[in-house]
Protein backbone atom coordinates (compact mmCIF):
# COMPACT_ATOMS: atom_id res chain seq x y z
CA UNK A 1 0.00 0.00 0.00
CA UNK A 2 1.23 3.38 -0.81
CA UNK A 3 0.52 7.08 0.81
CA UNK A 4 -1.35 7.65 -2.65
CA UNK A 5 -4.02 4.64 -2.14
CA UNK A 6 -6.75 6.19 0.54
CA UNK A 7 -6.42 5.76 4.61
CA UNK A 8 -5.27 2.58 6.34
CA UNK A 9 -7.89 0.15 6.94
CA UNK A 10 -7.86 -2.42 9.69
CA UNK A 11 -7.05 -5.16 7.83
CA UNK A 12 -3.78 -2.94 6.44
CA UNK A 13 -2.34 -1.42 9.59
CA UNK A 14 0.52 -3.41 10.86
CA UNK A 15 -0.29 -5.28 14.67
CA UNK A 16 0.95 -3.78 17.36
CA UNK A 17 1.78 -5.70 20.75
CA UNK A 18 -1.04 -3.64 22.29
CA UNK A 19 -3.29 -5.49 19.95
CA UNK A 20 -1.63 -8.82 21.13
CA UNK A 21 -2.45 -7.74 25.02
CA UNK A 22 -5.48 -6.98 24.45
CA UNK A 23 -6.54 -10.07 22.65
CA UNK A 24 -4.68 -12.56 25.31
CA UNK A 25 -5.97 -10.64 28.47
CA UNK A 26 -7.26 -13.51 30.99
CA UNK A 27 -9.72 -12.88 33.69
CA UNK A 28 -8.19 -11.98 37.41
CA UNK A 29 -8.48 -15.85 38.24
CA UNK A 30 -6.48 -17.35 35.86
CA UNK A 31 -3.92 -14.11 35.68
CA UNK A 32 -1.06 -15.78 37.02
CA UNK A 33 0.45 -12.42 38.09
CA UNK A 34 -2.58 -11.62 39.91
CA UNK A 35 -2.98 -14.59 41.58
CA UNK A 36 1.03 -15.05 42.54
CA UNK A 37 0.51 -11.23 43.68
CA UNK A 38 -2.74 -12.72 45.86
CA UNK A 39 -1.39 -15.42 47.22
CA UNK A 40 2.43 -15.06 47.64
CA UNK A 41 5.20 -17.96 47.14
CA UNK A 42 4.29 -19.83 50.18
CA UNK A 43 0.80 -20.49 48.18
CA UNK A 44 2.58 -23.65 46.14
CA UNK A 45 3.38 -25.21 48.95
CA UNK A 46 -0.32 -25.49 49.85
CA UNK A 47 0.13 -28.04 46.95
CA UNK A 48 0.52 -31.21 48.72
CA UNK A 49 2.13 -33.19 45.68
CA UNK A 50 4.25 -30.48 45.00
CA UNK A 51 5.00 -29.82 48.54
CA UNK A 52 6.02 -33.98 49.06
CA UNK A 53 7.65 -33.54 45.28
CA UNK A 54 9.51 -30.75 47.05
CA UNK A 55 10.43 -32.30 50.79
CA UNK A 56 11.95 -35.72 48.88
CA UNK A 57 13.92 -33.41 46.34
CA UNK A 58 15.13 -31.72 49.05
CA UNK A 59 16.11 -34.36 51.40
CA UNK A 60 17.65 -36.06 48.71
CA UNK A 61 20.14 -33.41 48.42
CA UNK A 62 20.82 -33.08 51.66
CA UNK A 63 21.77 -36.82 52.29
CA UNK A 64 24.15 -37.09 48.77
CA UNK A 65 25.91 -33.77 50.66
CA UNK A 66 26.24 -36.12 53.78
CA UNK A 67 27.76 -38.93 51.74
CA UNK A 68 30.51 -36.78 50.21
CA UNK A 69 30.80 -35.22 53.41
CA UNK A 70 31.46 -39.00 55.15
CA UNK A 71 33.92 -39.73 51.97
CA UNK A 72 35.77 -37.25 52.45
CA UNK A 73 36.06 -37.21 55.96
CA UNK A 74 36.95 -41.14 55.52
CA UNK A 75 39.71 -40.45 52.75
CA UNK A 76 41.27 -38.16 54.62
CA UNK A 77 42.09 -39.65 58.04
CA UNK A 78 42.37 -43.02 56.15
CA UNK A 79 44.91 -41.20 53.48
CA UNK A 80 46.05 -38.52 55.21
CA UNK A 81 46.98 -37.03 51.81
CA UNK A 82 45.18 -33.86 50.36
CA UNK A 83 45.50 -34.97 46.61
CA UNK A 84 43.02 -38.43 47.13
CA UNK A 85 40.10 -35.90 48.79
CA UNK A 86 40.64 -33.66 46.02
CA UNK A 87 40.22 -36.14 43.61
CA UNK A 88 37.52 -38.18 45.19
CA UNK A 89 35.53 -34.96 45.75
CA UNK A 90 35.97 -34.33 42.21
CA UNK A 91 34.92 -37.15 40.54
CA UNK A 92 31.15 -37.32 42.88
CA UNK A 93 30.18 -33.71 41.88
CA UNK A 94 28.48 -33.96 38.66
Amino acid sequence: MTAGDGPMTAEDRPVTSDDLDRELELPDDLDPDAAAAEEGAIAVFKNRPFLLLWLSQAATQIGGNMVIFGLTVIISKSTGSVTAVSASTSSSRP
